[in-house]
């Protein structure tokens, strides 16, 4: 068969030509080996490498079918085989992109053991590298987009891209270009995504020299990389190079091209009304839900319910949408769900005109989202985070662009620098963490490094799909004590805790050792208590624990969102010690009850209803003293000797019950001397109660009753 000609030894299983195929060096036509069956080669179009038609192609075409050694053969199959064969496939980036990916790639890649012992010897800085990358220029969101996922694809393949480089010997090939690693890993990635093809220059684009060098260096040794990736393949039983990544990344990566696309609406600039209306105009409709899938290829949206002023578009219409002026002038902002629950809960938490702290603001989005939740009040939002010229820059630049900047206010000093008393704060009621954690809950890092402007070296350590655990260590310690500096706040009503982690070391564990540790330092009348989720949700989520654990806010990764944590902690009074029997008596017997509730005595000694009053330690108010002094008394006793056997157990609404009974040693530390001062003192005015209450009873013998045994029957 004519086909089978095509796939002869020459050729690859895949379907690439192993040499000869391609256009050379110089830009000339390649000649492709002949086929062995008298027919001449056909020839390629030199500007687009698509194979041209020629009059003996149409003849076979018009023909249909004929007879070749016995065998019938369908021309119009073998067209399509053809042009399938030699299609070109298009490429997306420019040389600039190659450069700034290679950078990026250099930056973030992972190093070996010896190598970092070696630059913590010559005391290079990595951090000096990562300042540059964030001066990077691009000329819009796509081609930042772009570049990062070029990097962050090289960053998933740089060990295969290594053992290949070494087995092919191609620093020993190209010693000159050693020193540009970063832009070979980048170039060879992207050629063979591309099935080692010649790329056609963008219009209008500048041509770099270097990149031009490196793109010879892989087309010269294309051979060799191919077959040595075929290896790696054959010998790891991969259907393809996909299966040779860990199994969380290659999930995430077929998650991600399914996920929505989020924005909230900017009511600093716009109102929710107006913009559904523009994008209405622009052959949008509304619609319940668009996470179903049922409508991806329609111009549909949807409004989220747990946030109102969140719209949900189709993934398909991401590039239509970033065309829109809503979304290029600051109307319509985006961000993941997982980023707008947190500022939803501290809109929840506000009185009118209080301010809060957002700590970690990342590019500042978070906070402007704040401010336009509180457009209608006179709060302010106090950012920190700002502490290189870089962040600044970025914060300043979307505070700006979105018209903010009367509400937030940026602070340059680390938070942890700055005393609780500060007179800035005295109006602050709510503080926002957003942690700098692991972001092991994020599906898509790329779009969440260019949307949300967060830092970039993320992408380094989602590229393997896991973290050691001495960082999520590092990073648990970091989060705790910024969460214990922000309760310190004497003004501070609440604390909004969010993580875009799946590790419980990094949330729940964080929020239930800080609020304990607080409690137990602080001692105040009203401690910190975790307390449910504060956003609206539906029955059956609640049910089903969708996006609530516990008291906890929390959703895993999926396709619709990613995955994050949200905790809410506010400052609750103690919950009473008395009960409601103990406070009725109690109120009864000092007759603040009036007639309803007591008894009124005559001076005769007769009730109003004509029956005796028991008098001889049978009064009721004097039965409830004598029985208050019992508790009083033993309560001194316990707070005055108390042993370590006999220790005070705490209230089971206690925070730090459960820390008493790990230690019960260590229960002296938490009673204080004024606690049992405070006891003791109580103790005495009780039993004085009790014996003023007694002389009282006392007068002539005349007027006292005597209660007399009942006489026989």
């Amino acid at each position: 068969m004519i086909y089978s000609d095509i796939m002869s030894p020459t050729t690859g299983s895949n379907g690439l030509t192993r040499a000869g195929s391609y256009i050379g060096h110089h830009g000339s036509a390649a000649r492709i080996q002949n086929r062995g069956d008298g027919h001449a080669p056909m020839p390629l179009s030199h500007s687009t490498g698509i194979l041209l038609t020629s009059e003996n192609i149409n003849t076979k075409i018009l023909k249909r079918s004929r007879t070749t050694n016995g065998f019938f053969v369908d021309f119009d199959s073998e067209l399509k085989h053809r042009m399938e064969f030699f299609h070109k496939e298009e490429c997306f980036y420019t040389h600039e992109m190659y450069v700034k990916a290679g950078k990026i790639y250099d930056a973030l890649k992972h190093e070996s053991e010896e190598v970092l012992i070696a630059k913590k010897r010559d005391n290079s800085n990595s951090n000096d590298a990562l300042n540059q990358l964030a001066q990077l220029d691009f000329e819009n969101d796509n081609e930042k987009r772009l570049t990062f996922e070029l990097s962050f694809s090289t960053l998933k393949y740089q060990n295969l891209f290594e053992e290949i480089i070494d087995e092919c010997s191609f620093y020993n090939l190209y010693p000159e270009l050693r020193e540009d690693e970063g832009l070979v890993m980048v170039t060879l990635c992207e050629f063979q995504e591309r099935k080692f093809q010649y790329r056609s220059p963008h219009p209008g684009e500048i041509q770099n020299p270097l990149v031009q060098q490196v793109e010879r260096a892989i087309m010269d040794t294309k051979t060799k990389l191919n077959a040595a990736l075929a290896r790696h393949r054959i010998k790891a039983s991969a259907r393809s190079l996909e299966f040779l990544l860990p199994d969380n990344v290659r999930k995430n990566d077929a998650v991600k091209e399914k996920m929505p696309a989020y924005f909230w609406v900017n009511q600093i600039k716009s109102s929710m009304d107006e913009v559904m209306e523009v994008l209405k105009n622009d052959g949008y409709r509304c619609i319940p839900n668009v996470i179903d899938g049922a409508h991806d290829e329609d111009k549909v949206f949807s409004v989220d319910h747990h946030c109102p002023d969140l719209l949900v578009f189709s993934s398909h219409w991401i590039r239509d949408l970033q065309k829109n002026y809503l979304i290029t002038e600051g109307h319509l902002v985006r961000q993941d769900k997982s980023s707008c629950l947190a500022p939803h809960s501290v809109k929840y938490l506000l009185n009118d005109d209080d301010d809060v702290i957002h700590v970690n603001a990342g590019s500042g989005l978070t906070s402007a989202h704040i401010a336009s939740l509180l457009k209608q009040s006179k709060s302010h939002i106090w950012t920190f985070g700002a502490t290189s010229d870089s962040e600044a820059y970025n914060i300043h630049k979307n505070i700006e662009r979105l018209e903010v900047g009367k509400q937030v206010r940026v602070v340059s000093e680390p938070f942890l620098d700055v005393e609780p008393d500060d007179s800035r704060f005295k109006t602050a009621r709510v503080v926002l963490v957003t942690a700098f954690c692991s972001k092991s809950a994020v599906t898509n890092p790329v779009e969440f490094v260019v949307s949300e402007g967060e830092d970039m070296t993320i992408l380094k350590d989602l590229s393997v799909g896991e973290m050691d655990a001495t960082r999520i260590g590092e990073l648990m310690h970091q989060h705790t004590l910024i969460l214990r500096h922000a309760m310190k706040f004497s003004k501070v009503q609440a604390v909004v805790y969010m993580t875009r982690s799946v590790h419980e070391a990094e949330n729940e564990n964080v929020v239930q050792k800080t609020v304990e540790y607080v409690n137990m330092i602080q001692q105040r009348r009203m401690p910190y208590r975790l307390v449910p989720p504060v956003l609206p949700f539906s029955a059956d989520e609640i049910e089903n624990n969708n996006g609530i654990c516990g008291k906890y806010m929390k959703y895993s990764p999926s396709s619709f969102m990613n995955g994050c944590f949200v905790a809410v902690i506010t400052r609750e009074p103690e919950e009473l010690k008395e009960t409601a029997k103990d406070v009725i008596a109690r109120a009864a017997a000092k007759g603040l009850l009036g007639n309803k509730s007591s008894k009124i005595k005559n001076h005769d000694g007769q009730n109003g209803d004509g029956t005796e009053c028991v008098v001889n330690g049978g009064h009721p108010e004097e039965k409830l003293l004598r029985k208050r002094s019992r508790k009083g008394s033993k309560r001194m006793r316990g707070s005055v000797s108390l042993p370590v056997n006999n220790a005070l157990k705490p209230l089971a609404s206690s925070p730090i019950q459960l820390y008493v009974k790990r230690s019960p040693t260590r229960v002296n530390a938490f009673v204080s001397p004024t606690r049992s001062t405070d006891r003791l003192h109580s103790s005495i005015s009780r039993t004085s109660s009790k014996q003023s209450t007694a002389e009282k009873n006392k007068g002539p013998e005349h007027v006292r009753v005597v209660r007399h045994p009942a006489p026989f029957r």
